[in-house]
């Protein structure tokens, strides 16, 4: 399970700390990739 840091239009926000860790561009832009989904609406099952 992964966690991002968003801001209140839904953008995903990432620190320079994960800049450094991440390492390049093209794992920035994965990084982004991977948190731009959908949530699914919640269903209540009895």
């Amino acid at each position: 399970m992964q966690s991002y840091a968003a801001d209140e239009d839904d953008y995903i926000l990432i620190c320079r700390c994960t800049v450094d860790r991440l390492g390049s561009y093209e794992a920035i832009l994965a990084h982004f990739a991977a948190g731009d989904f959908a949530v699914p609406p919640l269903r209540l099952v009895p």
